[in-house]
C-alpha cells in the first residue's frame, strides 16, 4: 500500500475509487483520504498576475471563472493575500513642505444592501496625482481624524502644507491650526479620481449589480487598486 502524503504512514487501506475510476486510499493514522498519483494544480505567476489584472478591469469573478477556468473563491483567495502584502507598505511624500497642496474628498458605496452605507475618504496629493491615505468608515468626524493620521507627512509638511476639502463639517476639528481651502474648484483633481476609480472597479459603480458583500472583500479591492493606481504614477 502507498504511504500517506501527510503524515508518512504506511497504514493505509483502499477506500473506495475517484470519478475517474482510479483507486483512492485511507489514511488510518490520520484520516486523511487521498489518491496515490495525486497531482496539485498550481497556476504560474503569470497566469495569476493576468487574472489578477482581468479582475482589476472590472471583469466579474464568475467570469474570470469562466474564462480561464479558476474557480473564484480561489481568485477571492489571491485578492486577500495580495491585499495583506500591499498593506506593509505606505506611500511616502517627498514634496517640499511649503509645496505639499493635499485634495481630500469622500465617496459613497454600500455593502450586501444600500442601507449598509460605507464612505471611502481619499487624501490625494495635488502635484503628483498619488493617493498619500484612504479610509473605509462612516461621514462622521472619527473616520476624518482616521485619514488625518494615516497621512504619511511630516510635522512640517501638515503645519507649512495646503489642504483642500469641501464645506462638509467633519474636517472641521482634523484641520483645525492647519492652512485649509475650501473654495470651489479646489477638489477638483480628487473628484476626478472617484469618478476614475468607479470605472475601474465595479463594485463601486452606483447603478450595477456588481457590488461588495463583505467589508473585508471591498478593503482588499481597495487596497490592490489604489496600490496599483500609484504604481502607475
Amino acid at each position: 500500500m502507498p504511504e500517506c502524503p501527510a503524515c508518512q504512514s504506511e497504514r493505509t487501506v483502499k477506500n473506495g475509487k475517484a470519478k475517474n475510476g482510479t483507486q483512492t486510499y485511507l489514511c488510518k493514522e490520520c484520516g486523511r483520504r487521498f489518491h496515490p498519483e495525486a497531482r496539485p494544480v498550481a497556476h504560474s505567476e503569470a497566469t495569476r498576475q493576468q487574472i489578477l489584472d482581468a479582475v482589476h478591469e472590472r471583469m466579474s469573478l464568475r467570469g474570470v471563472q469562466r474564462v480561464f477556468g479558476v474557480h473564484r473563491n480561489t481568485v477571492i483567495r489571491w485578492n486577500k493575500k495580495g491585499a495583506c502584502e500591499v498593506r506593509q507598505t505606505v506611500p511616502v511624500c517627498l514634496t517640499p513642505p511649503e509645496e505639499v497642496i493635499v485634495e481630500l474628498d469622500e465617496m459613497w458605496t454600500f455593502v450586501a444592501k444600500k442601507k449598509q452605507a460605507r464612505w471611502l475618504w481619499i487624501a490625494l496629493e495635488r502635484s503628483t496625482r498619488r493617493v498619500l491615505a484612504w479610509v473605509l468608515g462612516d461621514r462622521s468626524e472619527q473616520t476624518a481624524f482616521k485619514l488625518w493620521e494615516r497621512l504619511p507627512l511630516s510635522l512640517e509638511q501638515r503645519l507649512k502644507g495646503t489642504f483642500c476639502t469641501d464645506l462638509w463639517r467633519a474636517y472641521d476639528e482634523p484641520l483645525l491650526g492647519v492652512k485649509r481651502l475650501t473654495r470651489k474648484g479646489e477638489t477638483n483633481h480628487v473628484e476626478r479620481f472617484n469618478c476614475t476609480l468607479r470605472q475601474r472597479l465595479g463594485r463601486l459603480v452606483r447603478k450595477s449589480l456588481s457590488f461588495s458583500k463583505t467589508d473585508e472583500m471591498l478593503e482588499a479591492s481597495l487596497t490592490l487598486a489604489l496600490h496599483r493606481y500609484n504604481l502607475s504614477r
